[in-house]
């Protein structure tokens, strides 16, 4: 797997894509035959990035061609996949980094259903006064 830091457009914030190398082939493929100039997924227009309308439609029909009946959303993928990391043990502080949460209770308010409350306020207060720091170790 490897990690892309990218700008959000929308928000401006720091964000964390992962590309797994199965996906990553593919795209390569897929650039290969299409040769996209301006955008590797364009809209209607080439200059103009996809919709999120047509992502939308994209999820809409992957979900019934899977047979997937319950409502769900490219941010339901964000969430399971977010949720499958903490139940296989992954540091809830690198699952906040990945979905580029400015705050750790943001993550643990979502992700860790059975933390108490207590401890979900301890780590506000800490990071409130910043209070120890937490960066990525680099490889």
């Amino acid at each position: 797997t490897q990690f892309h830091p990218e700008k959000s457009q929308q928000v401006g914030l720091k964000i964390l894509e992962i590309l797994s190398p199965v996906l990553l082939a593919m795209l390569r493929t897929y650039w290969k035959l299409y040769r996209p100039l301006d955008w590797l997924f364009s809209g209607q227009r080439s200059t103009q990035p996809i919709s999120s309308m047509t992502v939308a439609a994209v999820m809409r029909e992957a979900c019934r061609r899977a047979g997937i009946r319950k409502p769900a959303t490219t941010h339901t993928l964000r969430h399971s996949c977010a949720t499958h990391w903490h139940e296989n043990g992954v540091d809830i502080r690198v699952i906040q980094e990945l979905l580029g949460h400015a705050s750790i209770t943001t993550t643990m308010g979502t992700y860790t259903a059975n933390v108490p409350a207590a401890l979900v306020d301890a780590v506000a207060l800490l990071e409130s006064r910043q209070v120890g720091t937490w960066r990525k170790v680099e490889e």
